[in-house]
């Protein structure tokens, strides 16, 4: 999973760099002094339909984590962190990785996914985390209307859309759009401009004024 998330990263470290971004995604290794990894048990099901977040949120506020997020902030000169706690789940497990993140105020301060090993019986890969890892700068998913505390105005008109062209928008869909399987050496989706506005890399996208979708979190009201 780390090595995923290393070909994660470097993806969207090269797509950012297409919008003029110079980006640094800093992220663990697993090597033995790696200061970006841990592992734990979380007094909780962070499982299933509903993950106990209060569990998570326990656990970040420990004094170990305090600790740690204080370490990294001092070693890297950043002042964020986004966790991903890898789950491992079995084979079996039917529900979808997820992430909560900071978009207005009342939503979670410390933005985590939680990633888990499976989703009906596939094995979660680099594209899943890339999706996942921009949730948390911003940008919603583009396979649905129907979002819970993350709605950016995304329109059945514009999920039509996505689905009537077959799109390969990383926010679109994780699976390969010729094979529908899942990719673990690449991650070969489009990181589109509708991607780049939602996560503040540009100010303005053709598609949000064509289809009405709601306004990226970085642009003044």
């Amino acid at each position: 999973m780390l090595g995923y998330l290393d070909t994660a990263c470097k993806y969207l470290e090269e797509e950012c760099k297409g919008y003029g971004a110079k980006t640094k995604l800093i992220h663990a290794t697993g090597l033995e002094d790696d200061l970006l990894y841990m592992e734990a048990d979380i007094n909780g099901d962070i499982t299933g339909a509903d993950p106990y977040t209060p569990a998570i949120d326990s656990f970040l506020n420990s004094d170990d984590v305090l600790d740690k997020k204080s370490d990294i902030f001092g070693k890297y000169g950043c002042n964020s962190v986004v966790y991903i706690f890898f789950v491992n789940t079995p084979e079996d497990n039917p529900y979808s990785s997820l992430s909560y993140m900071w978009m207005k105020p009342g939503d979670p301060e410390d933005e985590f996914t939680i990633l888990y090993s499976y989703v009906n019986h596939i094995k979660e890969g680099p594209v899943s985390i890339a999706h996942e890892i921009t949730h948390a700068f911003g940008a919603p998913d583009l396979y649905t209307s129907v979002e819970v505390g993350y709605d950016l105005g995304i329109t059945d008109e514009y999920v039509k859309h996505l689905y009537d062209i077959g799109s390969d928008d990383l926010m679109f869909s994780v699976y390969d759009v010729k094979t529908g399987k899942m990719t673990y050496d690449t991650v070969n989706k489009h990181f589109s401009e509708l991607d780049a506005y939602y996560t503040g890399l540009i100010d303005r996208c053709d598609d949000v004024d064509s289809y009405g979708l709601g306004r990226s979190i970085y642009t003044n009201p």
